[in-house]
């Protein structure tokens, strides 16, 4: 499956006094056929201070220096895409500049 954010998701963001970052996020996934999918994604960043701080100035940074996984939920329409909605997925993520990209897996 492909596709792309739709423009207008939430996404909140604090950080822990553990220095934990805890990342929650709504969103639309249209997909390559035009599909929209309500997905919802929760999960943690955390590293080593300097290379966060180098992530927070922008720079882009090797994503296995730091964690960051989430745990996205799907919440398609009947049809084509119902299976995700029905099963576990886990992401490993990667934060850049303006954007986060994720691996998503589903579990077996």
């Amino acid at each position: 499956m492909c596709g792309e954010v739709v423009s207008g998701g939430s996404d909140w963001q604090y950080r822990r006094p553990d220095g934990v970052t805890v990342v929650r996020a709504k969103y639309l996934l249209k997909t390559d056929d035009g599909t929209l999918i309500q997905l919802e994604n929760d999960g943690f960043r955390h590293g080593p201070s300097d290379v966060l701080d180098r992530i927070s100035a922008g720079e882009a940074v090797d994503p296995s220096l730091y964690y960051f996984r989430t745990s996205p939920r799907f919440f398609p329409p009947e049809g084509r895409y119902q299976w995700l909605g029905c099963s576990i997925f886990v992401a490993s993520a990667a934060r850049f500049d303006t954007t986060v990209e994720l691996v998503v897996f589903q579990m077996a």
